[in-house]
């Protein structure tokens, strides 16, 4: 008789389970996924970006988002003075296109996301650069993905987000190759706690 009541105790734990762990993953897919409309909206909100596409895929236990933000060309020029700029009218240089930056997201579904932490949601997510940019940014950090981001969303709306980079070097060229100016830099990690809708945030860094 225990043995019947342990079988049906079991049966219906698993029942609950099987019932409930998918309700409860559409839910938190849900406002993860609100939480990335709530971002694009503040990114759209810029003057100085622009989204030029955007896809966001829900499924039950995961989603994908890819995201593409043009920024103009413009803001890394240097000052036109009135000098330059009555020389440079008579040459009338084309407009340089804006700066591409895609961004692909792959978000797994609390409660248990991808089975290894307890939270609402976890995310990796890439950025892909249009060239020049990404062979400039190769050639400096020796991979075209030299970014790592990580983020875990907790169970209030708030979460975590991790953005690590590898080290760097840059040959800036000179007139001559003696006259070759290095940069470099250390890995550097940054880690900003956010509360829902981003309405607080703390960054810090190492």
């Amino acid at each position: 008789m225990a043995k019947s009541k342990m079988t049906v105790v079991a049966a219906s734990v698993v029942a609950a389970l099987a019932v409930g762990y998918p309700a409860a993953a559409c839910y938190l897919g849900s406002q993860i996924e609100k939480a990335h409309a709530d971002v694009r909206a503040m990114i759209a909100a810029q003057p100085y970006l622009k989204i030029a596409s955007e896809s966001y895929e829900r499924g039950l236990f995961s989603a994908s988002e890819t995201t593409t933000i043009e920024i103009p060309a413009a803001l890394f020029q240097p000052v036109v003075t009135e000098t330059d700029e009555a020389a440079a009218s008579a040459e009338k240089p084309k407009a340089e296109p804006p700066i591409r930056i895609t961004i692909k997201t792959a978000i797994k579904h609390g409660p248990l996301p991808g089975f290894s932490a307890l939270a609402a949601g976890s995310e990796t997510s890439t950025i892909e650069f249009d060239e020049p940019l990404r062979a400039m940014l190769a050639e400096a950090f020796g991979s075209d993905q030299p970014f790592d981001i990580r983020t875990t969303y907790n169970f209030v709306g708030g979460g975590r987000s991790t953005f690590a980079s590898k080290p760097f070097k840059l040959v800036l060229p000179g007139d001559t190759p003696e006259s070759n100016a290095n940069l470099s830099g250390e890995p550097i990690e940054l880690v900003m706690e956010f509360s829902k809708g981003l309405a607080d945030y703390t960054v810090r860094g190492t």
